[in-house]
């Protein structure tokens, strides 16, 4: 239980009576001590669940952080996939990919390509 408060004298000037309740609970003069050790086992499950609300919430934190920074990565990954992209598309043009031939000794052909025409019946002859 807690325990009553004993009459005290008038207020003094010190703090007209406003700060001796305070000065009372520092001493634990206000709280029973067999009241603490019966509910010890309320208290210690207070204590656990502060714990439990504390560590539950600096894993969802590390969690949100760890989050963030595989978004940022995600997007320089996009950005870097355009840009290989866009080399891609610069490379496979005619005009360059003709540079590119050139700079590696290789001639470009002015003859257009041989066409073979082949019909279904030749096919069936040579098979």
């Amino acid at each position: 239980m807690i325990r009553e408060k004993k009459p005290t004298a008038a207020p003094t000037a010190e703090g007209k009576g406003g700060g001796s309740w305070l000065m009372s609970f520092l001493r634990a003069e206000l709280i029973d001590p067999a009241w603490v050790f019966a509910h010890a086992s309320y208290v210690l499950f207070l204590t656990g669940l502060g714990l439990v609300y504390i560590a539950a919430s600096y894993m969802s934190l590390n969690s949100i952080r760890r989050l963030d920074g595989l978004e940022k990565n995600i997007k320089v990954l996009k950005a870097v996939s355009i840009e290989q992209e866009n080399q891609l598309m610069e490379l496979s043009k005619k005009g360059r990919l003709e540079d590119l031939l050139v700079e590696r000794g290789i001639s470009i052909a002015s003859e257009p390509p041989h066409v073979m025409v082949v019909s279904v019946d030749s096919l069936a002859e040579l098979y």
